[in-house]
């Protein structure tokens, strides 16, 4: 796992290596969905959504402790999930506030043409 954004089916396969549960079980258990979830998300092509990733990763923090008898080598692939899956989160989140910063400085230009129209002045233009 080096790459930052992670697939549908990256992430079932490394819970698998780490815990042996098959798709129904990772969809209700670590999903909060359906038993046919995963499946239908890795054929239709699709990302998780960012509140599965966070129910996914919440239940990886639960496993990191209650697994003590996980070898030194899964240990450390289940760390990495961890971080990798907090990190997309993070993104997502970020990426999101910024379209709703832009929405909202469209909108106040926008409004600031409308008055400027008014008066006859020039346009605000943002790139």
């Amino acid at each position: 796992m080096n790459k930052e954004e992670l697939t549908t089916l990256e992430i079932y396969e490394t819970v698998q290596r780490i815990e042996y549960v098959n798709m129904e079980e990772f969809s209700k258990e670590y999903c909060n969905k359906s038993a046919s979830y995963i499946r239908t998300m890795r054929a239709k092509g699709y990302e998780l959504p960012t509140a599965v990733l966070v129910s996914i990763t919440n239940k990886l923090l639960e496993k990191e402790l209650t697994l003590t008898w996980l070898a030194a080598q899964d240990k450390a692939l289940l760390a990495e999930l961890i971080e990798k899956l907090a990190t997309m989160i993070a993104k997502r989140q970020t990426l999101h506030e910024h379209v709703k910063l832009r929405k909202m400085l469209m909108r106040i230009v926008n409004e600031l043409n409308e008055e400027k129209k008014k008066y006859d002045i020039p346009p605000i233009f943002v790139m």
